[in-house]
């Protein structure tokens, strides 16, 4: 199975949408699957990390159409762009952190308020989880 992923945090690889995913987009099925960890979020939670998966799902149809290069950091950084700043629309002042997710969303956030997507692109590499998800899915 292909998938792309929206991930929390840095730990081990994960397989559909574990414990350390939040969630997982099925291309041939065009589904995105959250994990249950989600059901107790805001919805601007909610909205914010499907933001980042619906940006995989446009720029994986723009690769089929050979309108974008299937580089997997710079897939990675636009679709935490699509959740940055959909977490920013959602929260113009001051954002939450009152669970893990709402701090891993205000985190990233806070890189590109900083940084823009250089920014981004600096996090996602320097990332051991998307080190080797890249390398894995540069591979195949």
């Amino acid at each position: 199975m292909r998938r792309s992923h929206y991930h929390a945090g840095d730990s081990h690889a994960c397989e559909c949408v574990a414990d350390c995913e939040l969630a997982a987009r099925r291309r041939r099925a065009k589904r995105v699957l959250l994990n249950s960890r989600l059901l107790d979020e805001d919805a601007t939670v909610l909205a914010s990390v499907i933001a980042h998966e619906l940006q995989h799902a446009r720029d994986y149809e723009q690769i089929r159409l050979g309108a974008l290069s299937p580089d997997c950091t710079e897939l990675e950084v636009r679709a935490f762009e699509a959740q940055s700043r959909t977490w920013r629309t959602l929260w113009p002042a001051e954002l939450p952190t009152t669970t893990q997710v709402e701090q891993d969303l205000t985190r990233v956030s806070l890189v590109y308020d900083a940084n823009g997507v250089e920014g981004l692109r600096r996090m996602v590499a320097g990332a051991a989880f998307y080190q080797r998800e890249c390398a894995s899915r540069d591979a195949a």
